[in-house]
Formats: structure tokens, C-alpha cells, sequence
């Protein structure tokens, strides 16, 4: 199934954008960090989309995603329900693979670099020519 473009999600109270592009098992999901947006994987999401699904999605607060403007509502509890719903929502179920990387001074493409590099001393098989 290859799926294509911006989408909407509603996860309890609010409403969590994201982007959902390519085809392939297993999906890639892509989180950003503190302020950052699913836009901060613009570079790298057409070459990864290239041989798999990839999913990005912005956290409540964040991007297109609802702003409720309570801070009550942005504990890191509530973000992981967020997170555990919109992956059993857009995944159905399904292994995935996960990046999460925070850097204000890194780009998209650099974030997943150094992931990937991180793996890569842990001993895993990383291919760094798509990146």
C-alpha cells in the first residue's frame, strides 16, 4: 500500500497532524524533538519514502498539530499516550522502526546520521548510503 501526503489523527482531545509517505515493511517513524516539527525530516523523507513507508508525525503543541494552551496538558505521560495511540492508530499493530533524535543544531538528515552511527557501534548493520 503506499500511502502519500498530510494527515490528521484525532488521539483523545487533540488532533495530531502527520506525513505519510512511500511504501514498505517495515514503516519508519520519525520523531522530532522540543520544538521541533515533523518538517524537520523534510530532507530525508523522499529518499527514505524511496524503498518504505515513512511516518512523521507532530507532537501536540507542535506543527499542525492542536496547541491546547494548558500547560497541564504536556506532561511526558501524556505525549507517550499520544504516541502509543497514534501507533496503534497509523500501524495498526505492525513492527516498526523508530528514530528519535533531539538536537537544536542538527538538521533532519543530521539527527539521522547520528542515530544511525549510534547503532552502528552497538554492532547493528546500518546501510549509511541511503542517508
Amino acid at each position: 500500500m503506499t500511502t502519500s501526503g498530510r494527515k490528521q489523527l484525532t488521539i483523545g482531545s487533540v488532533n495530531l497532524a502527520y506525513d505519510d509517505e512511500g511504501a514498505g515493511a517495515p514503516p519508519l517513524l520519525l520523531l522530532h524533538g522540543y520544538t521541533g516539527a515533523a518538517s524537520d525530516f523534510a530532507d530525508v523523507t523522499p529518499p527514505l519514502a524511496a524503498s518504505r513507508r515513512v511516518v512523521a508525525y507532530d507532537q501536540r503543541g507542535h506543527g499542525d498539530s492542536t496547541n491546547t494552551g494548558d500547560a497541564a496538558t504536556y506532561t511526558f505521560h501524556q505525549l507517550t499516550d499520544d504516541l502509543t495511540g497514534f501507533v496503534d492508530d497509523t500501524l495498526h499493530g505492525r513492527d516498526a522502526m523508530t528514530i528519535a533524535a533531539n538536537s537544536a543544531k542538527r538538521s533532519g538528515l543530521d539527527q539521522l546520521c547520528h542515530v544511525a552511527a549510534a547503532l552502528w557501534v552497538e554492532g547493528r548493520a546500518v546501510a549509511f548510503a541511503p542517508l
